[in-house]
Parts: C-alpha cells; structure tokens; sequence
C-alpha cells in the first residue's frame, strides 16, 4: 500500500469498524497508529499542512482510546473530529471522492 489514498482509506474502514464496537481494539489502534506513521514517511507528508492534519489525527486516535488527554472530550467527540482530518487528507491526497469538491476549489 504505496498509494496514500489506500492507505487513508484503510484507516477510514479502520475507524468505521471501530466505532461500531463496544470497546476500541487495541489491536485496530495499533494499526491505526502504525498506517498513519508510513504517511508521515510518505512524500505525500511534504506539505506541511498534510503534516498538521496527520499529527492531529494521531492525536485523536490516541484520544478515543485514553492514551492521550482528549481536553477533557469524550471519545465520540475525537471520532467526529478524527473524521473530520481523515477526509481534509483525502482531499489533499487526491482522493476520487472528493473529487469535485477539488474541480470547485480549482
């Protein structure tokens, strides 16, 4: 999986599965956490702002399993928000989905 856009779509599912159930695997973290830090080797994560959005997405992962603070949220608010970043990285990675939110914004 060479190609961002497999690797965020893998997260998507990752995160999708997870959310459906009752307790986060730590084992779907792992995996997580492990394609998000392949992007941030990729050249895909040139771009600063490609670098902020990973960071924050790692941050939110970390978050709905209570490895990190969270600001005090729950962990459906940094589902929400994990969301949020994964499809800003979509849309930086070309993603076809997006794709005519990015003929728009041309």
């Amino acid at each position: 999986m060479n190609n961002p856009i497999s690797k965020l779509d893998e997260i998507d599912k990752l995160l999708k599965s997870w959310q459906q159930s009752t307790y986060p695997s730590f084992q779907v973290y792992e995996i997580i956490k492990e394609l998000i830090n392949e992007l941030k080797q990729d050249d895909f994560a040139q771009d600063s702002y490609v670098t902020e959005k990973l960071s924050t997405l790692s941050w939110h992962i970390d978050s709905i399993v209570g490895e990190g603070n969270g600001n005090g949220h729950d962990g459906e608010k940094h589902y929400k928000w994990a969301k949020g970043d994964l499809n800003k990285l979509k849309v930086m990675a070309g993603h076809p989905d997006f794709q005519e939110l990015m003929d728009y914004c041309q």
